[in-house]
């Protein structure tokens, strides 16, 4: 009776043994996992700490490009009734020309 409940006790110690080495490695898993989501975190907050100050000297850029499009908009404007006016010329001088021969 006493093999049977030594045995039994045995049983029941290796039992719990394997829980708790199974319940550690759950622990060591679940610490591996927190590291590594406090560094995905920390990245992530370095990141869109920046992303303001980023975001504001790409507008300014963005408002600046918007004002040298509109300057050189204008210029092709001025650019192109300066051609119509030279082509406008070129064709009155040819048919004057045309006239007089």
């Amino acid at each position: 009776m006493l093999t049977a409940v030594l045995i039994i006790n045995l049983l029941i110690s290796l039992l719990c043994f394997y829980i708790a080495w199974k319940a550690w490695q759950v622990k060591q898993l679940l610490d591996r996992v927190e590291r590594i989501l406090t560094a995905m975190e920390n990245n992530a907050h370095n990141f869109l700490s920046q992303a303001p100050n980023f975001l504001a000297k790409r507008e300014n850029r963005t408002h600046k490009l918007r004002q040298q499009y509109r300057q050189l908009e204008s210029q092709v404007q001025q650019l192109q009734q300066v051609l119509g006016l030279l082509t406008l010329g070129i064709t009155l001088w040819r048919r004057r020309s045309v006239r007089f021969r």
